[in-house]
Parts: structure tokens; C-alpha cells; sequence
């Protein structure tokens, strides 16, 4: 018995490694393929490394699509620090207070994931073509947030859920106000997962 215990995490372990090699494999070919030329990558024999690595393909993508991967990058960062800006305190304040309105906030969140894109895209486009928002920086990062931000919350709320209610309320005893318990308590209990651990043992 005592060796069979003994075996099944190696066993459970072994078995996930195959299954992350399985999945991660295409990631793996492409960026194989990405240091081939045309005449390898189309070949008839599959290279596991690249006989000769070149990176012809680099300087082609960021000569010919270097404007849009700087406008990709601008958009994701920017609608990330947006997302989180909003959907942090907001989190924090519905796992941590229970109003009236929660379950319907809580409710309205899950309808704004149902709903699809393009019915969002649709309502934003006469919004946007009056404040002048249409092909902006701005009016990209906006439209993207408002479908983010609802998911986001929703993951967060259920995270900060579980942190431990008696360190929010010792940091209040301590003298600490609701602004400096969300930054110097809550968010590093989200940040670091063994802190939270830590925390909640004590």
C-alpha cells in the first residue's frame, strides 16, 4: 500500500508532463519554423532544430508589420492597466461589502459576458462615432476594456473572496483606512499566493 502511494504522484506526474508536451508541441514547432527558411519549412522532412537558423522571417515581420505589432502592444497595455485600474477596487469592494444592489451588479456581469461582441460593438459604434472615438487609440482601448472589465471582475471577486477577513479587519483596527487596506493588504495578498497562506495560518 505504502508503494503504491509512493508511485502515484510519479505516475500523476509523468502523466501530466506527457500531456504538457503534447499541447506545447505546436508552440514548439512554430517557433522551430520560424528560424527556417521557405525550403526547410515547406520540406519533407520535419526538423526538430532548425538546420540553419536564420532570422530572415524577424526582420521581415518587423519591416513589413512592425507599425501594427507597436499598435497591438499600445492597445494590450493600455487596455490591461484600464482593466485593472477598474476592475480591482471594484472587485474588492463587492467581495467585501454586501449591499442591495450586489446580487444585481453581480448579476449584470454575468449578462454582459453572455451577450456577444458584436452587439456591444454595434451599441459603441454611435457612441463613438459621436465623440469622434472612431479609429483611435482611445476608442480601441475603451471598447476592449468594457469586455474585459466585466470577466475580470467577476475572477477577481471570486479570488478575494477567500482572503482572510480577519486581517482586513486588523489592519482597520490598526488605524489603517479603507484606500491603504485595498493597497497595502489586498493587493499584495493577491499578488503572492504564499503570503495569503501565510496570513490566513496566522
Amino acid at each position: 500500500m505504502s508503494r503504491q502511494r509512493k508511485f502515484t504522484p510519479w505516475l500523476a506526474g509523468f502523466t501530466a508532463l506527457i500531456a504538457l508536451a503534447i499541447l506545447l508541441f505546436p508552440v514548439y514547432a512554430v517557433i522551430v519554423g520560424s528560424f527556417e527558411n521557405n525550403a526547410q519549412l515547406l520540406g519533407t522532412h520535419y526538423n526538430f532544430l532548425p538546420p540553419t537558423p536564420t532570422l530572415a522571417n524577424y526582420r521581415t515581420v518587423l519591416s513589413t508589420q512592425g507599425s501594427h505589432i507597436i499598435s497591438s502592444l499600445i492597445i494590450g497595455v493600455a487596455t490591461a492597466i484600464l482593466t485593472l485600474a477598474i476592475a480591482l477596487p471594484a472587485a474588492h469592494a463587492l467581495a467585501r461589502y454586501r449591499f442591495r444592489v450586489t446580487v444585481v451588479v453581480v448579476a449584470s456581469l454575468l449578462v454582459a459576458q453572455i451577450l456577444p461582441s458584436i452587439v456591444i460593438a454595434n451599441s459603441l459604434f454611435v457612441v463613438y462615432h459621436k465623440l469622434h472615438l472612431l479609429n483611435s487609440y482611445p476608442g480601441l482601448i475603451l471598447a476592449d476594456a468594457s469586455y474585459a472589465v466585466p470577466f475580470s471582475i467577476l475572477v477577481m471577486r471570486a479570488f478575494m473572496l477567500g482572503l482572510p477577513a480577519d486581517v482586513l479587519q486588523a489592519a482597520r483596527v490598526d488605524g489603517a483606512s479603507e484606500w491603504g487596506t485595498f493597497v497595502r493588504i489586498v493587493l499584495p495578498m493577491s499578488r503572492w499566493p504564499s503570503s495569503r497562506s501565510r496570513c490566513s495560518r496566522s
